[in-house]
């Protein structure tokens, strides 16, 4: 078990290969978040504006899926995907990192994994 004791965010985990690596990752120990959630839902969508936390902050959603992440190291693996509108993975890391600290974690590392893009 590789990745025992680890938390790994995957955005885009919701198919294709972003559920393939979160099973991966899970079958090597690691506690997965999946981002699908918080890109597009009823009170919240990456899509409909910014990737800014701030605008995520001001949302429903954000009140929805705060938790605590109870100081954790946490490593993002971002897989990109494609989708109907491009979201830039820089600002899309940030806003993960940004989430992040918001929920009591320390951001580890930020790995790009091959996806689209």
């Amino acid at each position: 078990m590789r990745l025992a004791g680890k938390v790994a965010i995957i955005s885009g985990a919701a198919s294709g290969m972003g559920t393939a690596t979160a099973r991966m990752f899970a079958r090597e120990g690691a506690k997965v978040v999946i981002a699908d959630m918080l890109e597009h839902e009823a009170d919240y969508s990456q899509y409909t504006g910014d990737l800014t936390f701030a605008r995520y902050k001001a949302s429903r959603a954000y009140r929805k899926f705060r938790t605590d992440l109870y100081g954790a190291q946490v490593t993002i693996y971002y897989v990109q995907r494609q989708s109907a509108k491009p979201i830039n993975s820089a600002d899309h890391i940030r806003f993960w990192a940004d989430w992040i600290r918001d929920n009591n974690g320390r951001l580890k590392q930020a790995t790009k994994l091959q996806g689209v893009g």
